[in-house]
Formats: structure tokens, C-alpha cells, sequence
């Protein structure tokens, strides 16, 4: 018995240490968000997409809007692709134009606050060279 819980317990530590020595993705509240060189959407940048955006811009949501960008599809666009679509997302929502209204009417309590809104254009001008 003590032997199994060594095992889990060193099994547990060693998957924290590598989670926690390559999450590279970590943003600092106050430092800067770095983009990944692949282009990956730094965590705290992606929770505010999975809670705000990704209904509709992700595979299974809405035809028109993941014509416009497809979060499931994100890895798969080029460099300056998401560089143009991360200054899209941007200006979308500074300007109040995503979320939409009826989305916000159905999802009130997770509508844009400044915060996000700054953390996002900051990341998108991460692609600015």
C-alpha cells in the first residue's frame, strides 16, 4: 500500500514539474504576453475565447462565423493569418461588435470586460514585427 502511493504521489510530482517547466504559455498579469513562435493563443488569451467566442468561432458553431475565424482551426493558419485575424478579433470587440448582441442577451454575466479586452489586443500586438 505504501509502495502504490509512493508511486502515485512521485507520478503526480514528476507531471507537475513537467506541466509546470513547459508551460511557456503562462502570462504574468503584469508582464507581457509573448506569442508562441507556432502562434499558439497564450491560456489566459484562450479561456476568455472557450468562454466568449468559441460557441460560435470553433468546429460545431456557426457556419458564418467560422468563416470568419475557426479557433479549431487556429494552429493550421499561417503566421501572418493569424496575425490579421488576431487584429480582427481586436478591433471586433473594442468596437462592441462581437459577441454579438444576442449572444450577449443569452450569456449577460460573460460579456467583454476591459480586462479582456486589453489582454486580447495586447496579445494581438505581439504579431506586430
Amino acid at each position: 500500500m505504501k509502495k502504490s502511493v509512493s508511486i502515485i504521489a512521485l507520478f503526480a510530482g514528476l507531471l507537475f514539474a513537467f506541466i509546470f517547466l513547459t508551460d511557456y504559455q503562462r502570462v504574468s498579469a503584469s508582464g507581457p504576453l509573448a506569442v508562441h513562435p507556432t502562434g499558439s493563443i497564450p491560456d489566459s488569451v484562450m479561456t476568455f475565447f472557450k468562454n466568449t467566442c468559441m460557441d460560435c468561432h470553433a468546429d460545431g458553431g456557426n457556419g458564418m462565423a467560422k468563416s470568419h475565424v475557426n479557433f479549431s482551426k487556429w494552429d493550421t493558419y499561417s503566421t501572418d493569418k493569424q496575425a490579421d485575424k488576431a487584429s480582427d478579433i481586436c478591433d471586433m470587440i473594442t468596437k462592441g461588435k462581437m459577441p454579438t448582441k444576442g449572444w450577449l442577451k443569452n450569456n449577460p454575466d460573460l460579456a467583454p470586460q476591459k480586462r479582456d479586452i486589453d489582454k486580447v489586443c495586447k496579445w494581438a500586438d505581439t504579431f506586430k514585427k
